[in-house]
C-alpha cells in the first residue's frame, strides 16, 4: 500500500479551510432565524468537510482515504446544495454566492482528482475495469 501524499492531502485541506472561512464570513448577515437552519448547516458541511481530511491524513490507509474522500464528496455537495438555496432566498449576494461556488467547484475538482489518482480498487473484492470476473469454486462430493 503507497504512502499518501503529505503534499496532494495539505494543498486540498488548506482548500478547505479556505471554503470554511468564507462559509463563516458570508453566514454572518444571515437572518437570524436561520441560526440553526442553513446558517447551522453550512457551517456543519465546511467544518465536517475539514475534519474528515485532518484524520485522513492522520492515517496512512488508502482505502480510508477513498472512503473519506467519498464523504467529503457527499458534504460538498450539502454544502453547494445550501449555496443555491442561500443566493434562492436572497441571503448571499451575487459576489458571496460566485465565490462560495467557485471555491467549492475547485475544491471538488481537485478531491475527485485526488481520488482519481489512488487505486481505489484495493480493496478485497473490487475488481478494475476488464478484469475477469471471479470464479466460482464448486465442491465435488466423490460417489
Amino acid at each position: 500500500m503507497g504512502h499518501i501524499s503529505w503534499n496532494d492531502g495539505q494543498a486540498i485541506f488548506q482548500k478547505a479551510h479556505v471554503l470554511a472561512s468564507e462559509v463563516y464570513r458570508s453566514t454572518r448577515t444571515f437572518p437570524i432565524s436561520e441560526g440553526s437552519g442553513l446558517v447551522y448547516e453550512m457551517r456543519q458541511s465546511s467544518l465536517a468537510i475539514s475534519a474528515f481530511l485532518s484524520d485522513a491524513l492522520r492515517k496512512d490507509q488508502k482505502s480510508y482515504l477513498v472512503d473519506v474522500l467519498e464523504t467529503v464528496l457527499k458534504h460538498l455537495a450539502d454544502l453547494r446544495r445550501n449555496v443555491v438555496v442561500s443566493r434562492f432566498l436572497t441571503y448571499l449576494s451575487d459576489d458571496d454566492f460566485e465565490k462560495l461556488d467557485r471555491l467549492a467547484e475547485v475544491f471538488r475538482a481537485d478531491v475527485e482528482t485526488w481520488k482519481e489518482s489512488l487505486d481505489t480498487f484495493s480493496r478485497p473484492g473490487d475488481r478494475r475495469p476488464g478484469d475477469p470476473a471471479p470464479t466460482r469454486l464448486s465442491v465435488h462430493r466423490s460417489a
